[in-house]
C-alpha cells in the first residue's frame, strides 16, 4: 500500500474584517483616485484579491502591507484603464516627509506642497508617482509609456529641480 501524503497544516486565514484596515485602504484609494466611487470599487477589488490569495498570506507579514500590495495593483490598473496619471499631490504629511527625506537633511516637509505646486506638471507627476504612490520605475514606465531608463532620468531631473526650488525659497 503506498504511503499517504499528508497536506501541510493551513495557516489561519488573515482577518480582513478589521475596520481600521478598511479605513486606511479607503483613505489611500480616495487620495490616489480622486473619485469616491472608484476608490470604493478599488478597495473592494483589493479585498477580493486578498481573499482569493489568502492561503498565500504569511502570518509573519504585515496584514496592512499585504493588502496594500493588492490595492496598489488595482489602482495602477485603474490609472491604465483611465489613461490618466496618479494624483498630482501627496495626500498626507507622511508623504511629504518621505519626499523631504529624499531631498537631503534639513528639508522641510511642510514647504513641499507649495514647492510641488510650483513645479511643471510632468515633474510633479513623476515625483508623486515614485515617492508617494511608491511605483517602481517599471510601473511608471508602463503608465507613462516610457522606458525604465527614461523614468529614472526624469525622476532625477525632477528631484534636482525640487531641490533647486527649495534652496531658492529657503525651504532647506
Amino acid at each position: 500500500m503506498p504511503p499517504s501524503t499528508v497536506a501541510p497544516p493551513i495557516a489561519a486565514p488573515p482577518d480582513l474584517s478589521e475596520p481600521a484596515l478598511r479605513s486606511k485602504l479607503l483613505t489611500h484609494a480616495r487620495a490616489r483616485l480622486k473619485d469616491p466611487e472608484a476608490a470604493e470599487d478599488a478597495v473592494q477589488e483589493a479585498y477580493a484579491r486578498a481573499l482569493k490569495q489568502r492561503t498565500k498570506y504569511d502570518p509573519g507579514q504585515s496584514l496592512v502591507g499585504w493588502v496594500f500590495g493588492f490595492l496598489k495593483n488595482v489602482i495602477l490598473e485603474e490609472y491604465r484603464k483611465r489613461g490618466k496619471q496618479p494624483a498630482q499631490t501627496p495626500a498626507s504629511l507622511d508623504d511629504f516627509e518621505h519626499v523631504a527625506s529624499r531631498m537631503g537633511p534639513g528639508s522641510d516637509p511642510m514647504a513641499l506642497p507649495n514647492l510641488l505646486a510650483q513645479m511643471p506638471e510632468p515633474d510633479r507627476r513623476i515625483v508623486t508617482m515614485h515617492h508617494v504612490d511608491e511605483l517602481s520605475h517599471e510601473e511608471i514606465g508602463a503608465v507613462l509609456g516610457i522606458s525604465v531608463g527614461n523614468s529614472r532620468v526624469r525622476l532625477g531631473r525632477a528631484m534636482h529641480k525640487l531641490k533647486q526650488l527649495a534652496a531658492k525659497e529657503g525651504a532647506r
